[in-house]
């Protein structure tokens, strides 16, 4: 019985390690100026991808975890979960799978289940990991990787580095820094988690402080109006969590323990970081007051000639969703299908711009139902 838990922890801590590994490998690649593939000319612009090349890699690591984890578990050993979420989310992944067979762009459909089927097989693995202390270490590996993508998008930034091609820089590994910025809006707040745990102590505590501050400023120069919207709406639900918390147990939460010091010292990495670009000192304000005036400027447009294109863009999608409002135009056929609708555009859109409007333009209300039944439950 003894060997029997050990091996089970060791599987456990091993599955914890590997899973937090193939994070920090879809951060870490991605197509480069250095390494040049030895492939044909038809292959070029698809292994230039940087989303090909980082779904693709997941898909193999995750393939080779899980046939290690079926030869060193027995069916009878398998942990399942029966928790409302993962079951709207098999469902959601269900009525995608059904999709294929009405969609408008098969091949998308392929592509885009492959990427869905990799993450519900990691989430699968996750819920094999049998220790809150191996969780943990998942955990500090998906914050190393967001740190990881933070840093080498300041690098980007600061010296105009072009190793990774990117559409709109600095995007880090990302080729476009809207999905750079989503992977921070999800994993950032973890450098919060840990630096309020009770093992966040001396040198621990100045790396998480500056950590958070070095990812923050990443955010800051990636200008990504939606990306701050999303971090500010984090940072005033966590606000209101930790004051519930506080006053219903009257206990403190932890970060009472946070030294005066590390916190100075993130404060003055972080001014430092957004005070700076590529050709020396950049007062941030300036930039904010841009953006901010781009914000009005775009907010503006709404209903004239002159529209900003992503609210055309909703538009037509919404359009998209009327013409097929029960089952949709099947996953990944949006970028197939929208062209259709309007040639006023002037810009090639390969995704909505709206998780919830391409969702329910290519799984219909179905599909919107469960996505929000998700984030519901969430």
């Amino acid at each position: 019985m003894q060997s029997k838990w050990n091996r089970d922890t060791k599987l456990s801590l091993t599955i914890a390690r590997a899973v937090g590994l193939i994070f920090v490998a879809l951060i870490v690649v991605a197509p480069t100026t250095i390494v040049i593939l030895p492939v044909q000319a038809g292959w070029s612009a698809a292994f230039g991808s940087n989303g090909l090349l980082k779904s693709t890699a997941v898909q193999i690591l995750g393939t080779l975890l899980l046939l290690v984890f079926a030869w060193s578990r027995k069916v009878s050993d398998i942990v399942y979960c029966s928790h409302p979420l993962v079951i709207a989310l098999m469902l959601f992944m269900f009525w995608a799978t059904l999709s294929i067979l009405w969609s408008f762009n098969r091949d998308y459909t392929v592509v885009y289940l492959m990427r869905l089927y990799v993450s519900g097989l990691l989430g699968f693995l996750v819920f094999q990991i049998r220790s809150k202390s191996h969780f943990a270490t998942l955990l500090g590996f998906v914050y190393f990787g967001c740190v990881l993508l933070s840093a080498f998008g300041l690098l980007q930034h600061f010296f105009d580095i072009q190793i990774v091609r990117q559409a709109a820089p600095p995007a880090s590994t990302f080729g476009n820094r809207n999905a750079a910025a989503q992977v921070i809006v999800v994993t950032w707040l973890l450098g919060i988690y840990f630096l309020s745990g009770t093992r966040s102590k001396g040198s621990n505590q100045y790396f998480l402080c500056c950590s958070i501050a070095l990812v923050l400023a990443y955010i800051v120069h990636i200008s990504s109006r939606a990306a701050w919207v999303a971090m500010g709406a984090q940072v005033i639900a966590m606000s209101a969590f930790v004051l519930a918390a506080k006053f219903r147990s009257k206990q403190p939460l932890g970060f009472g323990n946070i030294g005066l010091k590390p916190i100075l010292t993130s404060v003055l990495v972080f001014l430092v970081l957004v005070n700076m670009d590529s050709s020396g000192y950049k007062s941030v304000l300036e930039s904010i007051a841009t953006e901010v005036s781009d914000i009005a400027t775009v907010s503006s447009t709404l209903g004239s000639e002159n529209e900003y294109s992503r609210f055309k863009l909703w538009r037509t999608t919404y359009q998209v969703f009327l013409d097929q409002p029960i089952l949709g135009v099947g996953l990944g056929g949006f970028e197939a299908v929208w062209q259709r609708y309007t040639t006023s555009l002037g810009v090639v859109f390969v995704h909505a711009h709206n998780d919830l409007f391409q969702i329910m333009a290519e799984l219909g209300i179905v599909g919107g139902l469960l996505a929000l039944s998700c984030v519901g439950i969430m």
